[in-house]
């Protein structure tokens, strides 16, 4: 569906563009095969849910307190 909005006429005419993407690897190959002049955004809240996810995954024991409780995940880089 991407592919076909980018196959639009005048849709590389905008003077401003982004491609906003959760942070998948089908997205960003998306990006680059067909909008690679568009500024690249992540969506934070599905990358934030991605990160919480793994944490999770690596930490069963430990209560799922939510991201709201974990602002060191952010600061640690």
């Amino acid at each position: 569906m991407m592919a076909a909005e980018a196959q639009q006429p005048h849709f590389d005419k905008a003077r401003r563009r982004a491609f906003m993407a959760d942070g998948t690897a089908y997205d960003w190959s998306t990006h680059l095969g067909y909008f690679e002049t568009f500024e690249p955004i992540v969506d934070f809240l599905h990358a934030a849910c991605y990160a919480f996810s793994s944490a999770a995954a690596v930490s069963p024991t430990r209560p799922r307190t939510g991201l709201i409780h974990e602002p060191a995940w952010f600061r640690s880089g």
